[in-house]
């Protein structure tokens, strides 16, 4: 059977609009096999037993699920800012990143130090901001290497509380 997840809750289960027009609930222990199933309004085929829904699995043209193509590419040429974080909604990370960069290259061209020449300092700053994008390129990498149930579970399920701690570490 077909049908769309209307909600979720990592303690009490949820609840799938089948396309009949039935309401089925499936408890957390269904959507254990693929988180991102209990994304609402993500399309399922399941089994029906009563008024109880099992084997719950993530038809491959549900439009909920998230790209990883966007984040790389805003690793690639924003990530020396930290903006691909931000755009996971990872703002601690992000921030964390924005403002080593800042003070970094604020050091760097506030160094008045007599022994060191202008030219020198300005390679300096050059390799600090090349560090930064280095590590874009890597985060780029990270995010288009990963696996799609892994990046789901990391990036969007735990944030938005679709799966509790323990289940995305179970998929990690």
């Amino acid at each position: 059977m077909r049908g769309t997840v209307l909600s979720y809750s990592p303690i009490s289960g949820g609840m799938i609009s089948a396309d009949n027009g039935s309401r089925y609930t499936f408890s957390p222990i269904d959507a254990e096999p693929d988180p991102r199933i209990v994304v609402p309004k993500a399309q399922v085929d399941f089994d029906a037993a009563g008024s109880a829904a099992s084997d719950i699995y993530l038809m491959k043209k549900s439009p909920i699920q998230p790209s990883r193509v966007l984040p790389a590419l805003v690793a690639v040429f924003f990530g020396w800012l930290g903006a691909d974080r931000f755009l996971l909604r990872d703002y601690w990370g992000g921030s964390a990143i924005f403002i080593g960069y800042l003070y970094c290259t604020m050091v760097l061209r506030l160094m008045r130090a007599p022994a060191l020449d202008p030219l020198f300092r300005l390679e300096l700053l050059f390799y600090v901001q090349s560090l930064f994008v280095g590590f874009g390129i890597v985060r780029a990498m990270v995010y288009l290497l990963a696996d799609d149930r892994k990046f789901f579970a990391k990036h969007f399920a735990r944030r938005f509380g679709l799966v509790s701690h323990q289940e995305t570490e179970s998929h990690e």
